[in-house]
């Protein structure tokens, strides 16, 4: 009696594999958003509520947006680390910047209110 080989499958191709589904997803979510958004702006009906359904903009259009961003949400945070990072560094350049180019305590303009309470 013959018997099966089977082999396991390698990391490599699961991964593969779910990266391309994924990706299926991922368009599939994509069309959604794009024909809701359509729909929604061409069809007054749709902009209201079914009593099955409930309100129709939330399934045609929030909804497919909240699965884009869940299914890309490495991408989302990258971006939003990379964009804090880069303003944090614009910040310390601005704070380094503004103490260099102060001037001395004896080249300062006295405060406004100590110059007006004199008589």
């Amino acid at each position: 009696m013959p018997t099966a080989v089977t082999r396991s499958r390698s990391p490599r191709f699961a991964a593969a594999n779910t990266a391309s589904a994924s990706d299926l997803a991922l368009r599939i979510a994509g069309a959604w958003l794009v024909l809701g958004c359509l729909a929604v702006l061409s069809i007054p009906a749709l902009r209201g509520s079914s009593m099955w359904l409930g309100w129709l903009p939330f399934w045609l259009v929030l909804m497919p947006a909240a699965q884009c961003l869940i299914l890309r949400w490495r991408q989302v945070l990258g971006v939003s680390h990379s964009t804090l990072a880069r303003l944090r560094a614009q910040r310390r350049g601005r704070a380094t910047r503004g103490t260099r180019h102060n001037r001395k305590a004896s080249q300062r303009r006295p405060p406004i209110w100590s110059v007006a309470l004199k008589p």
